[in-house]
């Protein structure tokens, strides 16, 4: 019922910090079932709508259908909303696995069984997973990338030469960077910028190329990189000092 369900988030909401890994893995676990039943009972319910034999049932159906899409929109708000600057380490692991099983049971980019998860599909929710991206656990970083590859190209503006050129230039920042934690970040927004439909431009842009047409983004990509390496190389065999100070 809508209460039970109400009940249920609100408890999963209070312990989204446990510390024990085994306790976490648990709540997620019984997170996911909660979550396919209810896909699963909306599924359900969409297909009675179809049938004529459930007709005087149709008004209890559709305010059932319209209370599960309600709640699951607003557990799923409240999991973002747990994901603040400070966030603790359980805490962001728990989120972003509840996430991702609202992605892979019902998912961001389509209404299914009457349950509107796209009103989450905005810059808001993509600037939320990309600030997990310089998570310190390697783990939460694989998972928000995972999330942030299922989002359409144009909420992440990956659509438009100009981001991808700020973005492959803070990606390059990191790289070049002295501390090894920048670097797997850097590698990560590298990932994340790969399927980019306008990274084909920016990086043909920047190797001068005037023709680029027969070339892949993956191969101009590694090109690109394999120049950055090169250019840091001279500088460290004319002065060690210069290229610690450069990055």
């Amino acid at each position: 019922t809508q209460k039970e369900i109400h009940v249920m988030s609100r408890m999963i909401l209070c312990h989204l910090d446990l510390q024990s890994p085994s306790s976490q893995q648990i709540l997620v676990v019984l997170v996911n079932k909660m979550i396919q039943r209810i896909n699963d009972g909306a599924a359900a319910l969409c297909k009675k709508l179809t049938q004529n034999k459930f007709e005087k049932d149709y008004p209890q159906m559709e305010q059932t259908l319209k209370n599960y899409n309600e709640i699951t929109q607003s557990f799923t708000l409240s999991l973002l909303d747990n994901l603040y600057p400070g966030a603790n380490y359980p805490r962001r692991t728990t989120v972003l696995d509840i996430l991702t099983s609202i992605s892979t049971i019902i998912g961001f980019q389509r209404v299914q069984n009457r349950l509107d998860m796209t009103v989450f599909v905005t810059e808001t929710f993509a600037n939320t997973l990309l600030s997990c991206l310089d998570d310190s656990y390697e783990a939460n970083k694989e998972k928000a990338l995972s999330l942030l590859l299922s989002l359409p190209p144009s909420v992440l503006h990956h659509d438009h030469p100009e981001h991808v050129r700020i973005r492959l230039e803070t990606c390059i920042t990191l790289m070049t960077s002295n501390k090894p934690p920048d670097t797997l970040t850097a590698s990560y927004l590298a990932r994340l910028l790969i399927p980019a439909p306008a990274l084909h431009w920016v990086l043909a842009d920047k190797l001068a190329l005037l023709q680029a047409s027969q070339f892949s983004a993956d191969y101009l990509l590694v090109v690109f990189l394999r120049n950055l390496l090169s250019e840091q190389l001279a500088v460290a065999e004319a002065n060690l000092l210069d290229a610690a100070v450069k990055g």
